[in-house]
């Protein structure tokens, strides 16, 4: 078998394709949230007008939550699950 990359971080992996999330955790992003409200940061907000931060945010939401046939190396899995536990701690406990 020949090996494949992964699609969080392009290194050569055996791991088989899954259905996984669009994109990996970002802590970056994930602090802004819970700054502005982890509930509430897409309330108020002028949606004819977005900021360059809510385009951001928002296209990160929607990468976060769509799932697909994806590659994902272990070391990837790893640190994404560690995150999963650290900003959505309710949602791995109804798993």
């Amino acid at each position: 078998m020949s090996k494949i990359r992964c699609q969080y971080c392009n290194k050569k992996t055996d791991m088989p394709a899954m259905y996984y999330s669009m994109t990996p955790i970002n802590e970056k992003i994930e602090k802004r949230i819970n700054e502005l409200g982890r509930d509430k940061w897409f309330e108020d907000v002028d949606w004819d007008n977005p900021t360059d931060e809510l385009d951001q945010i928002s296209l990160y939401d929607q990468l976060l939550n769509t799932i697909g046939k994806v590659v994902v190396c272990k070391k990837c899995l790893d640190k994404d699950s560690k995150l999963w536990q650290k900003y959505y701690p309710q949602q791995c406990e109804e798993i």
